[in-house]
C-alpha cells in the first residue's frame, strides 16, 4: 500500500494549521508564504525544518466580533464594550402653592383719660407723657393671627416666603378727640418686623416702611377715618422677634403668625381746644383691619422635592462574541463605566440613589449593584460617571466610584438597567423654589468599558476544525501504543496581554468529544505580556498521540478551548485589535511512528 503524495502533503498542512490553533485563529486566513513546505519523507519520522515562521496575527484576527451591536473597535484600535439607551427619561414636580386664610382679627381701642383743662393727660389703656408742650400715645390698634395646617412634605425648612395679600387698616378719632384736637401733628403705624411690606397707601398716595417697619404721616384730620392699605410682600421667618409677634413654620405640620399693629402719635399741645377738651373725660382711638386671604407662591429656605422614575437608562446588550459568552468566561472588567447625562431646572442640587440591575434573556435578575447618593447641579446639565477605578478630578464631571461595579458584568448579561431610583432636592442648602412650578430633571444613560481585564478575569474562545475524516478514516499509525505522534514546536512572541491556555480535544463524525484516552491532545501555556514569567520568545508544543489502531477512521477534526485570562501582574491594560500580536518563530513539525494507509 502506497499513500499518495496528496495524502502526505495534507498531513504537513495539518499540523501546521494545528500550530495556529492554540491562538485562537484557526477559522482565519493567515499568509502562509514564509512556510518552508518543503519536507523529508523517513520510514519512522516526518519533520519540517526549523526555520518557519508566521506572519504577525493581530488581535482583530482571532477576536471575531459576529454582529455584536456593543463590542466596538476605537479608531486606535482598542476594543470597547458600549452601548447607549436611546430614550431620555424624565420626571416633573411641584410644591402646592400654600393659600392661607386669616384664623381671625382682634380689634382695639387706645383710650386716653384727660384729668384737667391743663394738659395733664394720664393714659389708662396706653402710655402717655407730658413731654414739655408735646403729649405722645402709643399701643395696638389692631391684630391679626393666620395659621395654615397642610405644610407641603417637600419643605424642610423656610427663611423666606413670597406672599399675595393685603391688609386694610382703619382708625376711628372719637367725637371727644375731634373737638378737642381736629389735627394730630404726627402719627406712626408699625407692622410687625416679619412682616415684609412693600408700601402702604394712604389717600392714593404711597408709603414706604424704615427698617423698624414704621410709616409716618403728619398733620392728621381727626375729623375723618384714617385707612392705610398694606401690600405685603412676603413673611421673613428669619426676622428678629418684637413684642408678642412671632411667625412659626413647624415642619409637616403648620405656620402659625400672630401680628399686632401698633399706632403712636405726638399731640402738639397747641394744636389742643382746651375749652372743648375740658368738656370730656377722655379721648378715643379706635382701629380695626381688614385681612386678606395670603397665598404664599415662593419662598427660600430648604426643600426636598421627589421626583419619580421607572428607571434612569436600560442597555440591551445583544449578540454577545462567542469568547465573552460561556459558563466559563469572567468578565472581570477592569474599569467599566455607567454614565448619565442629568439636565434639570431645579434650582437646587438633586440627590439621585439607586441600584443597577443585570438581567439575562429571560428577564431573570443575574445580580445587581446599589448605587451611593450622588448630586447633580442646579439649574444646568451635570455629567455623571459611575465607574469601578478612581479618577483625576475634572471640573465638568462628577464620578462615583463603586469598587463592584464589574460584578454587573462578569457573566455578560442582556441588559443592564439603573432602577430602584430615589430622586430628592438637596435639602442641606438654601435655595428659593416657585410654588406651583413643575421643576423636571432629564437624564441620558450609557454603558462604557475598555476591555481591560482586572486579575479575576477569563475570557473563552472555542473553535472547531472538522472535516478531516474523508482523509484519516484509511489512515493510522502502525503503532497505536501511545509510541507514536505527531508534534509540533515553536517560539512564541506574545504581545497581548492575556494569558493563555489551550484546551484541545479530537471530535468523531458526529461531533461528540473522543476522550483523551483514545486520542490524547495537548498543548503548552503562553504567558501575556507583563505576566511575572514572561519572557518575549517562549516555548510552545502541541502533541497528538492516537492510542488506538482505531481512533484515525472515527476523527473528523479538533475542538480547541481557548482561556484568556488576567492576572494581578497584566491587569488594566486595554486590549487592542491592531498593535497586540502573537507571532510563531522557528516551527519545527516531528511525526514519530509510521503512517498506514490503506487506499484499495
Amino acid at each position: 500500500m502506497k499513500i499518495k503524495e496528496s495524502k502526505k502533503s495534507f498531513a504537513a498542512i495539518l499540523i501546521i494549521i494545528c500550530g495556529f490553533l492554540p491562538t485562537s485563529c484557526i477559522n482565519n486566513n493567515f499568509d502562509m508564504s514564509s512556510v518552508d513546505m518543503t519536507i523529508g519523507l523517513g520510514g519512522d519520522t516526518l519533520s519540517l525544518p526549523g526555520n518557519n515562521s508566521t506572519d504577525e496575527i493581530k488581535l482583530e484576527d482571532i477576536l471575531d466580533l459576529g454582529n455584536s451591536d456593543f463590542v466596538t473597535i476605537a479608531d486606535n484600535g482598542d476594543y470597547y464594550l458600549s452601548k447607549s439607551d436611546d430614550s431620555y427619561n424624565s420626571s416633573g414636580t411641584s410644591i402646592d402653592n400654600i393659600y392661607v386664610n386669616a384664623q381671625k382679627q382682634t380689634s382695639y381701642s387706645i383710650n386716653i383719660r384727660l384729668d384737667s383743662l391743663s394738659g395733664k393727660i394720664i393714659g389708662s389703656s396706653i402710655n402717655t407723657e407730658n413731654i414739655s408742650d408735646q403729649l405722645a400715645f402709643t399701643g395696638d390698634i389692631s391684630a391679626f393671627d393666620y395659621k395654615y395646617t397642610s405644610i407641603p412634605s417637600e419643605i424642610t425648612k423656610l427663611d423666606y416666603a413670597t406672599v399675595s395679600s393685603e391688609i386694610s387698616t382703619t382708625i376711628g378719632f372719637s367725637e371727644s378727640l375731634q373737638n378737642s384736637v381736629p389735627v394730630i401733628s404726627s402719627m406712626a403705624v408699625t407692622l410687625p418686623k416679619f412682616l415684609d411690606v412693600s408700601f402702604i397707601v394712604f389717600e392714593g398716595i404711597k408709603y414706604y416702611p424704615d427698617s423698624n417697619n414704621s410709616v409716618y404721616f403728619t398733620d392728621i384730620h381727626t375729623n375723618k377715618q384714617f385707612i392705610l392699605q398694606f401690600d405685603i410682600a412676603g413673611f421673613d421667618f428669619d426676622a428678629e422677634a418684637d413684642g408678642n409677634n412671632y411667625l412659626i413654620f413647624d415642619e409637616g405640620d403648620s405656620i402659625s403668625v400672630h401680628g399686632d399693629i401698633k399706632l403712636s402719635g405726638i399731640i402738639d399741645e397747641g394744636d389742643v381746644d382746651m375749652a372743648q377738651a375740658a368738656l370730656y373725660d377722655n379721648w378715643d382711638i379706635t382701629g380695626y383691619s381688614n385681612l386678606g386671604s395670603m397665598t404664599i407662591s415662593s419662598a427660600t429656605g430648604q426643600f426636598k422635592p421627589a421626583f419619580t422614575f421607572d428607571n434612569l437608562g436600560k442597555v440591551e446588550l445583544d449578540e454577545i462574541p462567542d469568547f465573552l459568552s460561556g459558563k466559563n468566561v469572567v468578565a472581570d472588567l477592569w474599569n467599566p463605566q455607567i454614565n448619565i447625562n442629568v439636565d434639570s431646572n431645579l434650582p437646587l442640587d438633586g440627590l439621585i440613589s439607586g441600584t443597577l440591575i443585570s438581567k439575562d434573556a429571560d428577564g431573570n435578575r443575574i445580580t445587581s449593584v446599589d448605587i451611593p447618593e450622588f448630586a447633580v447641579k442646579a439649574n444646568g446639565k451635570s455629567i455623571i460617571s459611575i465607574l469601578k477605578q478612581p479618577a483625576a478630578d475634572n471640573e465638568d464631571t462628577t464620578f462615583v466610584v463603586v469598587p463592584n461595579l464589574s460584578d454587573l458584568i462578569k457573566t455578560i448579561p442582556n441588559s443592564i438597567e439603573f432602577t430602584n431610583i430615589k430622586v430628592a432636592g438637596d435639602d442641606s442648602k438654601k435655595a428659593t423654589i416657585e410654588f406651583g412650578r413643575t421643576y423636571y430633571i432629564h437624564s441620558g444613560y450609557s454603558f462604557k468599558a475598555p476591555l481591560a481585564f482586572d486579575s479575576d478575569a477569563k475570557i473563552v474562545y472555542r473553535d472547531t476544525l472538522d472535516g478531516w475524516n474523508d482523509n484519516l478514516k484509511d489512515m493510522k499509525f502502525a503503532k497505536s501504543d501511545g509510541s507514536s505522534y505527531l508534534k509540533m514546536t515553536a517560539d512564541a512572541v506574545n504581545k497581548i496581554p492575556v494569558n493563555l491556555n489551550v484546551e484541545a480535544f479530537a471530535i468523531d463524525t458526529d461531533k461528540n468529544i473522543i476522550s483523551h484516552d483514545e486520542m490524547e491532545i495537548a498543548v503548552s501555556d503562553i504567558a501575556g505580556i507583563g505576566e511575572q514569567n514572561y519572557t518575549e520568545s517562549q516555548p510552545v508544543t502541541l502533541k497528538i498521540v492516537p492510542k488506538n489502531d482505531s481512533v484515525l477512521k472515527r476523527t473528523d477534526g479538533i475542538i480547541f478551548i481557548a482561556t484568556g485570562s488576567s492576572s494581578e501582574n497584566i491587569k488594566g491594560k486595554t486590549v487592542n485589535a491592531y498593535n497586540q500580536t502573537l507571532v510563531l518563530n522557528n516551527m519545527t513539525l516531528t511525526k514519530v511512528g509510521q503512517f498506514v494507509g490503506n487506499f484499495n
